[in-house]
């Protein structure tokens, strides 16, 4: 078993251990943020630095601690690259395909973690997967999935047969893609965010799909610029070693967050998240000067989705995590965490939640 699995019997301990007496009765307990740079995120251990501003999209830098539990877990495109994951549709092992799954099968030597609207090719359609999975190391997990390809149910893609396969596209969907099937559920409504998409972006495919968008030269030449020029600027932050994530906002508004638990994940995921930022941009019919953003509207959307109650929870089948999902009248938060069972001396068993492996809001508007 890796670190991220072998540990989580330390969080038991650690739990009970802040529980009954790390800091004396006379003693105040630091705030978990106090050596973090920017300004705090009240509802989590993290917090946002100022505002950097890159033609028509601002990010910000997100601080936390990186958590030793989870620093060997690696991206699905990076596990693709290095030929350590494979995915698939269902039907290539149980005889029998399915719209609303993908088969994600680990063949390396530590966790996959991918993330919720991450857009795969292939198949006998082009998907986005529907939230946030660890997969562990040997493990094969059926994932939820969404179409991003209303027209194609075959495996010739572009005259070629896929062979029920897939490869990573390197994008997420665009946020309201993205929110019709994380959110909301809601094939049809993925349907028509992919239609809308590819209507700004004055694209046109035979099967309606996505990367008809994603793959387009042009868009992909501008969006990379741009997300270039962001990754630039989030490099010349303070803090480097700090920062797990990134925040963004469009025309005066923040549209998303996320960062991670580990410093390679954000590394692994960061020109993603950036270039699917950068798109949303290009798409936005805003202004040549965009409208100042401050940390301190950051914080409050964070804070707003953060401190609200957990609606929902979601576990897949021999994934790994459990993702809670919480919601305010702006935002929906996904908290991808490890559950951890505990017998107690009266029999009874206790779960404990690890600290998040990544936090993503995503502004549901």
């Amino acid at each position: 078993m890796t670190r991220v699995w072998s540990t989580l019997a330390l969080l038991c301990g650690a739990a009970i251990f802040v529980m009954f007496g790390a800091v004396g009765p006379s003693q105040a307990a630091p705030s978990p943020t106090a050596s973090l740079p920017g300004l705090a995120l009240k509802a989590y251990e993290a917090s946002v630095g100022d505002p950097l501003v890159v033609d028509k999209l601002t990010v910000f830098p997100i601080y936390a601690k990186p958590n030793p539990e989870f620093e060997d877990a690696i991206s699905l495109e990076h596990a693709l690259a290095h030929n350590k994951a494979k995915v698939r549709e269902v039907g290539e092992r149980e005889g029998g395909d399915t719209v609303g799954a993908l088969v994600i099968e680990n063949k390396g030597k530590v966790p996959i973690f991918v993330l919720a609207g991450t857009v795969v090719k292939g198949g006998k359609q082009d998907r986005q997967i529907g939230q946030d999975f660890v997969i562990a190391a040997h493990e094969t997990v059926d994932v939820e999935a969404f179409c991003v390809e209303q027209g194609r149910w075959d495996q010739s893609r572009k005259g070629k047969n896929t062979g029920g396969k897939f490869s990573a596209s390197g994008m997420l969907a665009p946020r309201k893609v993205r929110k019709a099937a994380q959110h909301d559920a809601d094939q049809s409504k993925v349907w028509d965010e992919v239609a809308k998409t590819n209507k700004k972006a004055k694209k046109r495919s035979g099967s309606g799909t996505l990367m008809a968008t994603l793959d387009a030269d042009d868009v992909k030449s501008e969006r990379r610029k741009l997300s270039a020029s962001a990754a630039k600027a989030l490099g010349a932050a303070p803090s480097q070693k700090q920062v797990l994530g990134v925040a963004y906002a469009i025309d005066g508004q923040v549209r998303g967050a996320r960062w991670f638990a580990s410093r390679q994940l954000w590394e692994q995921h960061r020109d993603k998240l950036l270039e699917t930022a950068a798109l949303e941009a290009l798409l936005a019919e805003t202004k040549d000067k965009p409208k100042k953003v401050a940390a301190k509207q950051v914080r409050d959307f964070v804070d707003g989705v953060g401190r609200s109650a957990v609606h929902s929870k979601k576990k897949r089948a021999k994934a790994v995590n459990t993702n809670l999902y919480k919601k305010s009248a702006k935002a929906g938060a996904s908290e991808a965490r490890v559950v951890k069972k505990k017998k107690k001396a009266d029999g009874t068993v206790e779960e404990l939640l690890s600290a998040p492996i990544s936090v993503d809001i995503t502004d549901l508007e």
